[in-house]
């Protein structure tokens, strides 16, 4: 397995599984999955080598 820890962004994260599959301690994401994840679900991400992700944060306009 290769893992990655995203950089900690205060409004979250989204990743959007292009191809092979992408687990986390909630399960695993097949291509074409698209997860959004508040702060507090920030977590380390795994797959098989070869898996390909599109990874995105700093994006989301802070409420507060």
């Amino acid at each position: 397995d290769v893992s990655f820890h995203p950089k900690l962004d205060p409004q979250g994260e989204e990743v959007y599984v292009l191809s092979g599959e992408l687990r986390d301690v909630d399960g695993t994401y097949h291509a074409g999955s698209w997860i959004r994840n508040p702060v507090p679900f920030w977590q380390a991400w795994s797959g098989q080598p070869g898996t390909m992700i599109f990874y995105k944060s700093g994006h989301f306009i802070d409420c507060l």
